[in-house]
């Protein structure tokens, strides 16, 4: 389905809470990481969610997986700043908490444990930037039909190139 005319000029709340959603699930593809489906509440407005997600390894966190995962929490912030024109709270206060518990389980250091946020922020933020219009392409899809499976997801991000050709 192709998304309607207009999906990314609807009411900000629902726009920000697309392009969060839609940061993480795109990021999830482009770093191998698998999930389910990635929806918008009910009302479009808040709740987004990524369901299915696969979690690192808590009894054997690979330091590797986990600062990709770092990076698909960081992907729905990076996303709403960069595309939407002003940092907005949408869901970036639980992943920021999420990945401050799994970067606690592979860093020892203080040092390392900032060196490796920062990191996997710059990775999500780079994601976003070269990914920017299958982002696009996945808020105007979750706007238009609510929850997108994975493989609608991947078939988006592989319809477009980087830059954003077809």
């Amino acid at each position: 389905m192709t998304p309607e005319p207009g999906a990314l000029e609807r009411d900000a709340p629902s726009l920000a809470t697309a392009l969060h959603e839609a940061g993480h699930a795109v990021a999830a593809v482009e770093l191998g990481i698998d999930f389910d489906t990635v929806a918008l509440g009910s009302d479009g407005r808040s709740d987004g969610r990524i369901s299915g997600i696969a979690y690192p390894d808590v009894k054997r966190p690979d330091p590797e997986a986990v600062e990709e995962f770092l990076a698909y929490l960081y992907a729905g912030a990076a996303a709403v700043a960069a595309l939407y024109g002003a940092p907005v709270i949408a869901g970036s206060s639980e992943d920021r908490l999420q990945a401050e518990y799994w970067a606690a389980h592979i860093f020892a250091r203080v040092s390392e444990y900032r060196d490796g946020q920062q990191r996997a922020q710059s990775r999500a933020g780079a994601i976003v930037r070269e990914r920017s219009q299958a982002v696009r392409a996945v808020a105007a899809a979750l706007l238009n039909e609510g929850q997108l499976s994975v493989d609608r997801v991947r078939a988006i991000v592989a319809g477009l190139g980087s830059d954003g050709a077809v």
